[in-house]
């Protein structure tokens, strides 16, 4: 079985979230990095659908257009969870908010990339390169 190649920050103080049958520890905000080829907004959404289509969940979801500094994505709302996808350079980049009270717009804005100093004037994010994985 492959691995998928991606980087994951968290930010904030851990809570135990979910239900008592299957608990997680959770950051208040989470930061997920994937390679375009493998996170494309066709293959996002495609697998909304497989979710959707599955008898054995129960999921609700509602999918908004967004731009962030140039970067088209998407919100994605799902049963008390909210995640911002950007797609940006040869990159996906996933923003998810954990705990209610995150301004998950907002630190979709702040994002910089990983090679710039953390003080640097933000600039328009470039648009998606489709590269091959």
């Amino acid at each position: 079985m492959a691995t998928p190649d991606y980087v994951s920050y968290s930010y904030g103080e851990l809570s135990l979230t979910g239900d008592p049958y299957s608990p997680s520890w959770m950051a208040p905000l989470e930061i997920t990095i994937y390679p375009y080829c493998e996170n494309s907004p066709e293959q996002l959404l495609s697998r909304l659908r497989n979710f959707e289509d599955d008898p054995n969940l129960d999921l609700h979801y509602e999918v908004t257009n967004i731009e962030i500094r140039g970067a088209d994505g998407y919100i994605i709302q799902a049963d008390g969870s909210k995640t911002i996808s950007l797609w940006t350079g040869a990159s996906a980049v996933f923003v998810n908010e954990w705990k209610s009270g995150v301004e998950l717009e907002k630190a979709a804005q702040d994002l910089f990339p990983i090679a710039e100093d953390s003080g640097a004037e933000l600039k328009p994010l470039p648009p998606p390169t489709s590269t091959e994985c």
